[in-house]
């Protein structure tokens, strides 16, 4: 396994998802940008406390930094919110979970979202706006 291109890699992927900067990630994980940078380009690998440090800043597990773990979520015990949420989500119906889909949509980055295709329905860029040129027969009434 190459761990120095698969941590690049995965770093680069965390960061775009959080949407936060390699200075961000530098002050949470006390280490210097240039030093971030140079894990980010693939100069020089991190030692693993480092590894440490960055995957607890973004919230991700080690396995998942190192290509050890599909998952980015640390080993962690879902909180009693969320075990309430997917009980509840596995026993609804599919327009339910669609519904949910929907209001989650604008939390969500492009990787979530085209991870759940079946439910997050984006209509092509060129059905998009045909709408606004059709004129309501209410507005040619006046």
């Amino acid at each position: 396994m190459d761990f120095e291109k698969i941590i690049k890699e995965n770093l680069r992927t965390v960061i775009r998802q959080r949407g936060v900067t390699q200075g961000w990630l530098a002050e949470k994980a006390d280490t210097t940008e240039a030093t971030v940078s140079r894990y980010l380009t693939g100069v020089h690998s991190p030692r693993i406390e480092l590894i440490a440090r960055m995957a607890r800043a973004l919230n991700v597990s080690v396995d998942y930094l190192l290509g050890l773990s599909e998952s980015s979520i640390p080993n962690q015990p879902p909180t009693p919110e969320m075990r309430a949420v997917i009980s509840s989500y596995s026993r609804a119906s599919t327009f339910t979970k669609k519904m949910v889909w929907m209001q989650l949509e604008p939390a969500m980055t492009e990787d979530e979202k085209s991870a759940m295709p079946e439910f997050i329905d984006t209509p092509p860029a060129s059905e998009e706006h045909d709408s606004d040129n059709e004129q309501d027969s209410d507005d040619e009434q006046v």
